[in-house]
């Protein structure tokens, strides 16, 4: 633990969270844990400490974790030796237990360079020019297409482009078939892409590691419109939710979350100006996710579709975040539309404006009986 707390670059942390400007031995920037316009939170590099001096918030780079992802002090010094390469066991590992571990630091390393190839494909390459003009036409923008890592994943006659790139890194046949990249081929020996022709949106868990993803078609041509990463070694649909790892430093600051269903209404959300937006992963909210969010807000903000499928999943829904404690209020969309439909029919400011109104969820119930009368 010493090691640990001793050998982090403080300023470096707490750089990944918020902006950091040195100011004679010190360096300054706006406090994560309150509101404030003009910065003081200080940062000690040679005391290895923080301190603000509007709320007074005050310690050492494992407090800092612990205050910032909601997480324990055990669970703080884990992601922090993570980072310097220090196992933080709480037993020593059996030889079975090693090598899953390994197996699993390998699909994340499998899922990190995938998302990274397919975010060049995106930006970069030729083969993406279908995919960046959809990009454009749903008004994600550059931005957001970089803070979410948004990928293309291409399409060609061999159908293995990245599972073969991945090989070539060394990655073996076991691992990217654990890891949802790639599909074995009806016929013949060899693999497959898992993810052909789609707008791939990388699931990351609250390290910020890539370890799934979801594809979309960026034309109706009769696939699903949706397909996601199988569930495996390193990733559980049930415990991670889409982009909690960037929503929870802002969740913590505002007090609130919102919840959506897809990956297209966080990205809207977030391009509105609310950054505390997470969504489901192609499943029913569950127990788990409910108290993922309460670990990081005290209020649930519910932004479901505005159809029959959409109330029922919101009165489901309520019932989960309540039992994990948390105040729940329900973003009322206009009829028809969800968020990314809202932000692209009326801008950002509109769909801003109706996250911000959100409403008790009696008054909910008591509008859409009055709207069925």
């Amino acid at each position: 633990i010493e090691r640990i707390r001793a050998g982090t670059d403080i300023v470096g942390l707490i750089s990944e969270y918020i902006s950091l400007r040195q100011n004679g031995p010190r360096y300054i920037g706006l406090c994560p844990f309150h509101n404030e316009k003009t910065p003081s939170f200080s940062v000690s590099r040679d005391k290895q400490l923080y301190y603000c001096f509007g709320c007074h918030a005050s310690g050492n780079a494992i407090s800092f974790v612990m205050n910032m992802d909601g997480m324990s002090f055990v669970e703080a010094v884990r992601k922090l030796g993570l980072r310097m390469g220090i196992d933080v066991s709480e037993h020593l590992e059996s030889d079975t237990e090693r090598q899953k571990r390994h197996f699993r630091e390998q699909v994340i390393d499998a899922c990190e360079a995938a998302a990274k190839y397919y975010a060049w494909m995106l930006t970069d390459s030729k083969l993406g020019d279908r995919c960046r003009r959809y990009v454009e036409v749903r008004g994600i923008g550059d931005e957001a297409v970089k803070a979410f890592g948004l990928g293309y994943a291409p399409s060609g006659q061999s159908m293995d482009l990245l599972s073969a790139y991945l090989l070539k890194k060394g990655f073996d046949e076991k691992t990217l078939l654990e890891a949802g990249l790639s599909l074995k081929k009806k016929f013949g020996p060899g693999l497959m892409d898992a993810f052909r022709d789609r707008l791939m949106f990388p699931i990351r868990n609250t390290y910020g590691k890539t370890v799934a993803f979801g594809g979309r078609i960026i034309s109706d041509d009769g696939r699903p419109k949706y397909i996601n990463s199988k569930e495996g070694p390193a990733y559980s649909k049930r415990s991670n939710l889409y982009n909690l790892h960037l929503a929870a430093p802002v969740a913590r600051s505002t007090g609130r979350m919102v919840l959506c269903e897809g990956y297209l209404d966080v990205i809207a959300v977030w391009n509105s100006g609310v950054k505390e937006v997470v969504a489901s992963l192609g499943t029913a909210l569950t127990q788990e996710q409910s108290k993922l969010i309460a670990r990081h807000a005290g209020t649930a903000l519910l932004s479901y579709d505005a159809d029959s499928a959409g109330s029922a999943a919101t009165s489901k829904g309520v019932k989960l975040l309540e039992d994990a404690g948390l105040e729940v209020k329900i973003v009322m969309m206009p009829a028809g539309e969800d968020p990314d439909s809202l932000y692209r029919k009326a801008g950002a400011s509109r769909l801003r404006e109706t996250v911000d109104a959100a409403a008790s969820y009696i008054r909910f119930q008591v509008e859409s009986v009055m709207a069925q009368a």
